[in-house]
């Protein structure tokens, strides 16, 4: 799966120059893919004249630098807390300056199986003359990591000298010893991205650059003016991470495109917003007094634009202008929260991928509950064109296809049905595999795969049995439950525990609030199921509201809607939701489908999208595969904002 997260920036293109350049290229482009994942991209060959195009994406790599909660807001600066280590001293999680700088690019060299120096990565000697990175803090330079040695755990060390900002000189402090081939070298420098990740927020996959720092400090670059309180709200848990920049993603020494000039290499297109289209990129050899790296093919300039951001995700174009095809390979790593795509302002569009890297369904792509005629909304059309409400294109061959969401077909879906489903036996769904159940939880007790809770020790199993009410899932569901709380016991189950794991007398353990996520259904009989989950408390039956659910109805729908059932093995398989109140009530399975092994995903779709040339038929179970390119185009003609639309991860 891609990673998806859309970017805090408008893709604000006229609409005469994004389409028509698109839809112009388009006809030497088969597909579009991405550059995320563990994924491979091929460009057919292409000439000056007449180049070959690819849109392309690439998701976020790499681990990331920090994980935390944010301690406090004020402006557009995030504020966060110090560690204390074993010796008392106070450890800040940041080095000064060093998550909006340059990129350091350093190279090893071994010899004898010890680190013999550290380069740029055309082999030259750091100094003065020959500086790497920007915007560094001359007092506290940034850290190096040298890969481990291919024997033993003598890793070598080294130290950087920076003076004007800038990276001036380099120290081994050890050479280290056990190497046979050359280590990778990393420098904790660069730009980076901060990204909301609280789980349940309105805003969890929104990402920011950012624009300096303090030791304690992160200040985002904030151009559409947002309320940056209102999306990394205190405590809220965030991440940050390195973005990829031009240099690094399509290389500077040895690029994985064709080098030239302006009028003969490949082309790399991306997005600039204080342009507001699309600005080339190519790669220069150097000659001169001009370096060698990537240039602005608008712009006349002598310094190389290599640490531009290549922002997650968001579409970029790759112009073959070589009589020979490129492929690329990418192994970004794959994000598996929900993110944020950008529905831009009326008259603008935005291009980018499939927000995950997996084949998902149309209605998948965009929530029911982002459609309706608000302002912030994706906006519905009544006519059979669809030229008065937002569009999205996808590419399918050599055209893109328009699709567009009816209205009056469950417009105005406050929140989103959920059901959830089992193997079905014999490959084929029924109406008996689906469960939108709920009830209630009235206690939680040790027990075996079958559910007896006869032991000669205590809580010795790693299964539980839950008492619940209301007609039980049979195996093979998945269940959830909520606002299960308790007090923690000991490892055997015979003790409670305070909060500095003392022993205390039943009723007085330390509050706890535990199996509060999804399970599949072990076992189950009159009353219970049984789950895989070791017990870690005693249940309080007097606390909160505990209860199960294998799906929920939502609200806000006006019809039947639409369910389908992905993944499992199978394929074909669809039904219909019975809607009564506001909320999905029931489903039927219309259409069994075959294949299916285990577990399918179920997909509630409003039934609204529609696709020219495809007459009044839903298209809400259209397949948008893992690699299709993603055009959104809004209405000119209305009053839209730039918004963020949920786009909900298929494999969470």
């Amino acid at each position: 799966m891609a990673m998806k997260i859309k970017t805090n920036h408008p893709l604000a293109v006229a609409f005469s120059f994004l389409l028509g350049f698109i839809f112009t290229i388009s006809l030497a482009a088969d597909e579009v893919a991405q550059v995320s994942g563990a994924a491979s991209l091929s460009v057919p060959a292409g000439t000056v004249a007449t180049p070959s195009y690819k849109v392309a994406s690439i998701g976020v790599s790499g681990d990331p630098f920090y994980e935390g909660a944010v301690a406090s807001v004020s402006g557009n600066v995030l504020t966060f807390e110090t560690t204390t280590d074993s010796d008392g001293n106070t450890i800040n999680p940041f080095v000064p300056n060093a998550l909006a700088a340059g990129v350091a690019h350093l190279k090893a060299a071994i010899g004898g199986g010890a680190l013999t120096g550290l380069t740029d990565e055309a082999g030259n000697p750091i100094s003065g003359t020959n500086t790497e990175s920007s915007g560094l803090d001359n007092a506290n330079p940034p850290t190096i990591t040298i890969g481990d040695p291919d024997s033993g755990d003598d890793a070598a060390t080294a130290t950087a000298t920076v003076s004007g900002g800038k990276i001036t000189g380099i120290t081994i402090t050890n050479a280290g010893s056990g190497y046979t081939s050359v280590p990778e070298v990393t420098v904790d420098c660069g730009p980076y991205l901060i990204r909301v990740t609280e789980s349940g927020s309105d805003y969890e996959g929104r990402s920011f650059l950012i624009s300096a720092n303090s030791v304690t400090t992160v200040t985002v670059s904030n151009p559409n003016s947002e309320t940056i309180s209102s999306i990394f709200e205190t405590d809220f848990e965030v991440e940050i991470i390195r973005a990829s920049t031009l240099g690094e993603t399509f290389g500077t020494e040895t690029p994985l495109v064709t080098s030239g000039n302006a009028y003969s290499g490949d082309l790399i297109y991306l997005w600039d917003m204080a342009s507001g289209f699309y600005a080339p990129y190519y790669h220069f050899g150097g000659a001169g007094s001009i370096g060698k790296g990537w240039y602005n093919q608008l712009i006349r300039s002598r310094t190389p634009s290599n640490d531009t951001v290549v922002w997650p995700d968001e579409g970029f174009i790759i112009a073959r202008r070589t009589n020979s095809a490129l492929n690329l390979a990418s192994d970004g790593t794959v994000l598996s929260t929900d993110q944020k795509m950008q529905l831009p302002a009326a008259g603008k569009q935005f291009v980018m991928n499939n927000p995950f890297g997996t084949d998902i369904l149309f209605a998948e792509l965009i929530s029911p509950t982002s459609i309706g005629t608000g302002n912030d909304k994706f906006k519905p059309t009544a006519d059979a064109s669809g030229d008065t409400g937002d569009n999205v294109f996808l590419l399918e061959g050599a055209t893109w296809k328009k699709y567009w969401y009816k209205s009056g077909v469950n417009v105005g879906i406050t929140r989103v049905a959920t059901a959830s489903a089992k193997a079905p036996a014999g490959g084929t769904m029924s109406s008996s595999d689906v469960s939108l159940a709920t009830g209630s939880v009235s206690n939680i007790q040790t027990c075996s795969a079958n559910g007896s809770t006869v032991y000669s020790e205590a809580n010795a199993s790693d299964y539980s049995k839950v008492t619940i009410g209301g007609t039980g899932p049979a195996a093979g569901f998945s269940i959830t439950f909520h606002d299960i709380r308790g007090r923690k016991i000991n490892e055997d189950g015979s003790e409670e525990l305070d909060i500095d794991r003392n022993y205390v007398s039943a009723g007085n353990g330390l509050k706890v609030r535990q199996h509060n996520k999804t399970f599949t259904v072990e076992a189950s009989g009159a009353g219970f199921v049984v789950i895989k989950k070791r017990r870690s408390f005693n249940f309080d039956s007097s606390s909160g509201t505990p209860t199960w659910s294998t799906g929920e109805g939502g609200a806000g729908y006006s019809g039947t809607a639409q369910v389908y059932f992905l993944g499992g093995g199978g394929a074909g398989g669809k039904g219909t939701a019975t809607v009564g109140g506001g909320k999905v009530t029931g489903i039927t399975v219309t259409s069994p489908g075959s294949g299916y092994t285990y577990a399918p995903q179920v997909i509630i779709g409003g039934g609204g999208w529609r696709k020219e040339g495809a007459a009044d038929a839903s298209q809400d179970g259209e397949v948008i595969g893992s690699d299709t390119g993603v055009l959104l185009v809004r209405y000119s003609g209305g009053s839209g904002v730039l918004t963020y639309l949920d786009a909900k991860n298929p494999i969470k």
